[in-house]
């Protein structure tokens, strides 16, 4: 097995936009990959295998909303760090550079930030990804963290990196964005919440939070929260910050409300499932691929087969806990797309 064929449906499963790479350094795209919005289909990822039995896996950062922050230099790794927050997913090149991975804001890439060895690939870029390896038997290897963390990446710190002109949803959806950000009036409060309950195991005091949440409003709110909201929403992801509470930006926790649980208790299949989707999509994108045939292949519950998965998502869909958001079915690029139903429907 190759590492795009072992490797792609791994990185699929976690939201990701794979495809191979290859030639004389082992990182040129073979397909074309600039017009990708979404995770190609189990039967593509298979069929990309067979034609390029020898491929690398690339991520198409974009689509795949993440941002990775490319050094050559290891020594720049704790300034990088400190600059662009924390991450818990951290590769090393075959040259002994690191990315640094994280959940994309609308950052554009570029080379040379600042000047310097450092190049940030967001939308319109992209990176090879571990196992991958060079012709000469070098390898991408994860210096920190797991596969499964790119489904809890926190965002770069606000006004770090430049952001796209003119952006739109990186999730590769159509609905328009407006500056400055990508939350429109009626999710802003909720989105802001929840960032700021991930930022706050790194702040030192509510002081610090609420700079960041200042921050935070000009890059993700579309328009701006007013300052008084703001602070008050700061105030409360601070308060669950200190009282122990705060199951977002700790080790998680994963909840699910009375009335999934209570619809679900005769289906312990779907209710596994429904905990699986929670943990790697609540909070994270609005709508999700559910491939059975993926989800399979993946290992995403271990030992559950494409059937097992299957009757687990009907479920699911029976009894309102998903909602169908995508018919796809046009092609191979074209999955179903699936987002989470409301409890008390």
């Amino acid at each position: 097995m190759t590492a795009f064929a072992d490797a792609a449906p791994l990185y699929a499963a976690q939201g990701a936009v794979p495809i191979p790479c290859g030639g004389e350094a082992g990182k040129q795209p073979l397909i074309p990959w600039g017009k990708l919005k979404g995770a190609p289909s189990a039967a593509c990822l298979e069929t990309w295998g067979r034609k390029f039995p020898h491929a690398n896996v690339g991520i198409v950062t974009g689509p795949s909303r993440l941002t990775v922050v490319d050094v050559d230099d290891a020594d720049l790794a704790e300034e990088i760090e400190s600059r662009c927050g924390h991450t818990p997913l951290v590769t090393r090149t075959p040259r002994g550079g690191l990315h640094f991975w994280y959940r994309g804001s609308g950052e554009r890439s570029l080379v040379g930030l600042e000047g310097r060895k450092i190049d940030v690939r967001g939308i319109g870029g992209f990176v090879v990804a571990p196992p991958s390896r060079r012709p000469d038997g070098a390898k991408y290897t994860i210096e920190r963290g797991c596969l499964e963390d790119l489904a809890r990446l926190p965002q770069v710190l606000p006004g770090i990196l430049p952001l796209s002109e003119g952006r739109g949803p990186v999730d590769g959806s159509m609905r328009p964005a407006g500056a400055p950000g990508l939350t429109p009036q009626g999710a802003r409060n909720n989105h802001l919440f929840r960032a700021l309950l991930l930022e706050a195991p790194r702040c030192r005091s509510l002081e610090e939070l609420e700079f960041v949440a200042r921050k935070l409003n000009n890059v993700i709110c579309d328009p701006p929260l007013s300052p008084s909201e703001v602070e008050k929403i700061a105030r409360s992801a601070w308060r669950y910050q200190v009282e122990g509470r705060n199951w977002v930006g700790g080790d998680g926790v994963i909840a699910l409300p009375r009335g999934i649980t209570d619809r679900l208790w005769d289906k312990c299949d779907a209710m596994v499932l429904m905990l699986r989707l929670q943990a790697d999509h609540f909070g994270i994108r609005e709508r999700f691929a559910v491939s059975p045939r993926a989800m399979a292949a993946a290992g995403v519950i271990p030992g559950w087969g494409e059937k097992r998965y299957r009757s687990a998502r009907a479920r699911l869909l029976e009894r309102g806990c998903l909602v169908e958001a995508h018919h796809g079915g046009r092609g191979e690029r074209d999955p179903s797309l699936f987002a989470f139903g409301r409890p008390g429907l």
